[in-house]
């Protein structure tokens, strides 16, 4: 009886840690508004409350970002990337480990709709950083770059490095590499599109979604 005792308090004091290491991550900020146009939320996952964003409003892991349909948003994270939110559009920042003196960079972020920009200024040498949609994953190289994303299809340009895009589902193969200027587009259950200069409508059009005043 007194060995079940003891192994039932490691468990419960094995809960409590887990419990107390969560919600100390979740007060770690990894980043701060830096500019914003509008209505914009987060919502942390789990939590049923939403609250809005304020310039220099911290984000932390696991938040979900949403503008609305006239809203803007730049945010900073800790390590000098700049993320940027068009209007009705929403990023969930899923995981994010930054800690320059053990090299240590994880990021990755899911991107649930609308239009985007990123840009990485800082990639250690053995770092990982990557956008997943619901059909493509882009895997940054140090770079500046902006995406689209709809129900049925993911687009993505560079301004400025090199991106590597490719199909969600493993088993859709092929791999493409842009640099600046080319784009590609992942439609549906297809492969990414062959690298694609991109006219300048199409470019400055999620440029103008991207740029806050």
């Amino acid at each position: 009886m007194k060995q079940l005792r003891c192994m039932a308090g490691l468990v419960c004091g094995s809960i409590i840690w887990c419990a107390t290491l969560a919600y100390a991550q979740q007060l770690i900020p990894i980043g701060r508004v830096t500019a914003l146009e509008g209505v914009v939320i987060r919502q942390y996952t789990g939590n049923p409350q939403a609250e809005r964003l304020h310039l220099q409003s911290f984000v932390y892991q696991e938040d979900r970002i949403q503008t609305m349909a006239a809203a803007k948003v730049k945010l900073v994270l800790v390590d000098d990337t700049v993320l940027t939110l068009g209007p009705a559009s929403s990023l969930r920042l899923t995981e994010y480990v930054y800690t320059p003196h053990t090299q240590v960079q994880k990021s990755v972020l899911e991107m649930v709709a609308g239009i985007f920009r990123v840009a990485v200024q800082k990639i250690l040498p053995h770092g990982l950083f990557e956008v997943h949609t619901h059909n493509a994953v882009a895997a940054i190289r140090g770079t500046d770059w902006m995406a689209h994303v709809q129900p049925d299809a993911t687009a993505v340009v560079v301004l400025e490095g090199q991106v590597a895009v490719r199909h969600a589902r493993p088993d859709i193969g092929g791999t493409v590499i842009l640099t600046a200027g080319a784009g590609t587009d992942v439609r549906g259950n297809a492969a990414p599109t062959p690298p694609k200069q991109w006219g300048t409508t199409r470019v400055e059009a999620l440029r103008q979604a991207t740029t806050l005043r």
